[in-house]
């Protein structure tokens, strides 16, 4: 019988990546023998928080830096740190968490390891938030963040190549007061979280909103950049990201949680041609719009379009109708044909309260290869069966489509979609997986057409329902689904919590018969009813 042991070092180390075995089951079999040494231990010890691997000092030369920094601290030697040596090598992914400990940070700094800590990290992660009380005034924040950043220095010295910086909550930190040694040519991504603001912002933000702007203009390898800043918008921030000449992925949220759409400080972004030169994926989340997006498109080379793969807007505050036509419109003239393949419009706030049009669309159809296509929660929408057809028949490729109503306004506006609509996404989109959108089930089409038995889907095709909308006989419209989407159609009934439940004591008779026969669609379909969460 084949054992755990006669297994091929190929094998055990694919076995021992770390998107299938826990950190516990790691260090099990790094233990269990040589063999499985070799395969775990490199993996176990590639992500580590800095507290657990400063663990490894002596137990006497640590307990010694914990006592009162009166005390006088003998220096850690070449011996205390060679078992950190030994195993620093295998850290790529290094999570520095909170190190309250004064004294520790000091016998560090004065004594920082022989050689370099940490030759391979690839990844920095900082989480490691001041106190409060370093924010009192500003003596005490510089000599607090003058002090961690010696410390930092014997740990992560700045010849060390990082090619990815997480910071969270640690904004002021860095930019302000430099407490990371950084090798800002080294760096292909860098996300910053700055999502708890304070009193201290008022004063220093602006300076480290500064500060960051000059600190960019040494990333000049930054591919990708994930900003959430508490700041407005300020055209300086944008036009400095502009310049960035490897930039390929920006995911940018201005201001706090729930902020309306803002003017910019002193002047729009002025960008110069062939501006955002490497731009493949763009999310504007909060407090920007659909004008920010076109901006940025529209300033793309004259020689070439911009290969955009992804576009995810996000806005707080409702554009109007013209805007996302705008947006389109100048997508189709400035954006290749052949990279779209994500476009997302949606606003967590407010609903949009206009209905979605054919030109809020048509643009989008001469990119061929979209394969997911998000536009809600909508006030209305106006597209027709033919309009769908035209659609399906553009994006072969399509595997996601949601486009969905308000739930409040849904049962009151006029259904132009049928089943129709969904039997042209079945028949020209192969790949659909999942079909969002608000249809009528009054009439059954004629159906000709045959799907060869060679061409039959492998996967379900989600339908959630998300509004009681009518519907005629629920056995007729599940054979006729079934039909369609070869067997695999799954009618899923989600009503949103805030919609009326067809099956409470003031539902209309008309709601009640509806539900009943959707539900036998859902049964036959073999989906699912989503139970809105109690409060």
């Amino acid at each position: 019988m084949l054992s755990l042991l006669d297994l091929s070092t190929q094998i055990r180390t694919l076995i021992c990546r770390e998107d299938v075995l826990h950190r516990r089951d790691l260090a099990r079999l790094s233990r269990s023998c040589k063999a499985w040494h070799e395969a775990a231990n490199p993996v176990l010890w590639s992500y580590i928080r800095l507290t657990n691997l400063l663990r490894l000092l002596p137990e006497g030369a640590f307990s010694r830096a914990r006592t009162s920094s009166s005390v006088a601290l003998d220096a850690l030697s070449a011996e205390h740190w060679a078992p950190l040596l030994k195993l620093s090598p295998l850290v790529k992914r290094l999570r520095f968490n909170k190190l309250s400990d004064d004294s520790v940070r000091s016998l560090i700094a004065d004594s920082p390891p022989p050689t370099t800590l940490f030759p391979n990290l690839i990844t920095l992660e900082f989480r490691d938030a001041p106190p409060k009380y370093v924010y009192v005034n500003e003596r005490s924040a510089r000599e607090f963040y003058r002090e961690r950043c010696m410390f930092l220095e014997a740990i992560i010295p700045p010849h060390v190549s990082i090619s990815t910086l997480d910071l969270e909550n640690v904004f002021l930190d860095v930019f302000v007061y430099r407490s990371i040694p950084l090798n800002g040519n080294s760096l292909t991504r860098l996300r910053v979280d700055e999502t708890v603001g304070s009193t201290f912002y008022d004063a220093y933000g602006p300076i480290g909103l500064r500060a960051f702007i000059r600190a960019l203009s040494d990333m000049r390898h930054l591919l990708e950049v994930v900003l959430r800043l508490p700041f407005d918008r300020d055209p300086m921030l944008l036009e400095a990201l502009s310049r960035l000449p490897a930039l390929e992925s920006l995911d940018l949220r201005l201001g706090c949680a729930v902020v309306r759409r803002g003017h910019w400080t002193r002047h729009a972004p002025a960008y110069s041609e062939g501006a955002f030169p490497a731009l493949r994926r763009l999310y504007l989340n909060n407090g920007l719009s659909f004008v920010d997006a076109i901006d940025i498109i529209q300033c793309a080379p004259v020689t070439r379009r911009r290969p955009l793969q992804t576009l995810k807007v996000v806005c707080a505050d409702a554009d109007p109708s013209s805007a996302l036509t705008t947006l389109t419109e100048v997508m189709r003239k400035h954006c290749s044909y052949e990279h779209l393949e994500e476009f997302t419009v949606d606003d967590f706030f407010v609903s949009f309260d206009w209905p979605l049009l054919s030109q809020h669309i048509a643009p989008l159809t001469a990119f061929s290869r979209l394969t997911k296509l998000y536009i809600c929660p909508l006030g209305g929408t106006e597209l027709t069966d033919d309009d769908c057809l035209q659609m399906a028949r553009a994006w072969p490729n399509l595997r996601e489509l949601d486009i969905f109503m308000n739930c409040e306004i849904c049962p009151k506006e006029g259904i132009a979609c049928t089943l129709a609509s969904l039997a042209a996404f079945a028949e020209h989109c192969p790949q659909i997986r999942h079909i969002n959108m608000n249809f009528t089930a009054t009439n059954i089409p004629y159906r000709t057409t045959l799907v060869d038995a060679g061409d039959r889907r492998a996967d379900p095709v989600e339908i959630p329902l998300q509004a009681c909308v009518n519907i005629t006989n629920g056995r007729d419209v599940a054979e006729f689904l079934v039909d369609v989407f070869d067997g695999m159609a799954r009618v899923n009934l989600a009503y949103p919590e805030d919609f009326e439940d067809p099956r409470s004591e003031g539902a209309t008779e008309e709601f009640r018969r509806r539900d009943d026969e959707w539900e036998e669609v859902r049964s036959l379909t073999l989906g699912c009813r989503e139970e809105p969460s109690l409060p």
